[in-house]
């Protein structure tokens, strides 16, 4: 029979609990339904359909995640490694609000966990939509709570009024998804807003580490000390950051449904400030980050491939003020390859995300160096113009 897949809209995200909670009861395991994977006829469905849990399991959560593989692919928790991490956030900040504001995608493990921080702490979880903070003014007697947010989103509500208002209602701004630019931090602390940079990812079921927001505004930029339920290594020499504990997914599906879950090798580096605080160096592979959602560029450059006449075809990501990194994609192919094309390939994907904001097509080869390597400036250079890549 397989799991069962949450087919309610955003608009109806207390539904969507009750049938989440609903079938684990009933010893079902769950799919929160990414955007765009159609239930009826997306070829996702056979391969959900196909999965049954390990006995010693019981009934799972099966969250998307961006990985480093592409393709469709779910991080497998169960309802013990969710709360596992609901309950460590809870230990280490007591003393925090428990009314828990979720403005993220239900569906993401970010939208998903302050449902649990909520029961964890004997709050409440209240979910809303961000872009009515920047309509409406907050009321004067908003009650204290916790909001989880991503760089983006953080961005349009300081540079809307009401937006701004709101923010300086919440006790503690959880920041996750992306890093924070260096333009906005400067800008939360100038204004005071209570921020409070975290680390994590789906198979960690979200953060492990909280910087809190007293450490942020004293001019702070590390992620924070780890939770009681994370344990953090690096390993030598990249620094690799390595996490282990009872909170880590149990596999992936369909490409890895069973491995040893600790530790996880992650693909970002990572250093111990002096005070025991994490700080993120970076990724270790192309992985880019746009909007909060990771995108692997690989798989962006094998769909342009498909296409008859495409010679090469390159995806990375560029600085943007808005989304962090923007995806944009060079292709060079035959002179009977189009623009119309490409974007037709590149738009068959269930993840809005892969879809790049800009396109360059080159006639026949892309820029490359003596060597023979990308020439990055060259190819950088070209999105920054609207004039047409000249040929190699």
């Amino acid at each position: 029979m397989g799991p069962s897949l949450l087919r309610i809209a955003p608009a109806d995200p207390r539904e969507y609990v009750e049938q989440m909670v609903g079938s684990l009861m009933a010893g079902e395991s769950v799919v929160l339904r990414p955007q765009g994977l159609e239930i009826e006829e997306d070829p996702a469905v056979p391969i959900l359909r196909g999965f049954e849990p390990r006995a010693d399991l019981g009934p799972c959560i099966l969250i998307a995640t961006g990985g480093t593989t592409g393709g469709i692919r779910f991080a497998i928790h169960t309802p013990s490694t969710l709360w596992t991490a609901a309950q460590g956030f809870a230990q280490q900040f007591r003393q925090w609000p428990r009314r828990h504001v979720s403005p993220l995608p239900l569906e993401h493990v970010g939208g998903i966990m302050p449902v649990f921080r909520a029961i964890a702490a004997g709050g409440r979880a209240v979910f809303a939509d961000y872009k009515d903070w920047m309509e409406k003014a907050p009321s004067e007697n908003e009650l204290p709570s916790i909001v989880s947010l991503v760089p983006t989103q953080l961005r349009r509500l300081m540079n809307s009024e009401t937006g701004l208002a709101w923010l300086h209602t919440f006790r503690c701004i959880l920041m996750g998804g992306a890093p924070l630019e260096e333009t906005d931090r400067n800008r939360a602390r100038e204004l005071g807003l209570r921020v409070s940079p975290c680390y994590g990812m789906t198979e960690t079921s979200a953060m492990i580490t909280v910087n809190p927001p007293e450490a942020f505004l004293a001019g702070d930029d590390t992620v924070g000390l780890p939770l009681p339920h994370a344990r953090i290594t690096l390993l030598p020499p990249e620094q690799r950051i390595i996490v282990m504990g009872d909170m880590l997914c149990h596999g992936y599906w369909p490409v890895r449904p069973d491995f040893s879950r600790d530790p996880l090798f992650t693909g970002d580096r990572g250093a111990w400030e002096p005070a025991g605080h994490l700080r993120v160096l970076g990724r270790l592979d192309r992985m880019i980050n746009t909007g909060g959602e990771k995108v692997d560029p690989s798989v962006v450059e094998e769909r342009v491939m498909t296409l008859p006449g495409v010679t090469e075809a390159l995806a990375f990501g560029l600085d943007d003020s808005d989304w962090g990194q923007r995806l944009v994609v060079a292709v060079a192919g035959e002179l009977e390859v189009t623009e119309d094309a490409v974007w037709s390939a590149l738009r068959e994907t269930r993840r809005p995300c892969e879809v790049p904001k800009t396109l360059r097509l080159w006639p026949w080869r892309l820029p490359r160096t003596g060597t023979g390597k990308p020439n990055w400036r060259r190819l950088r250079s070209a999105f920054e113009t609207d004039a047409p890549p000249a040929a190699e």
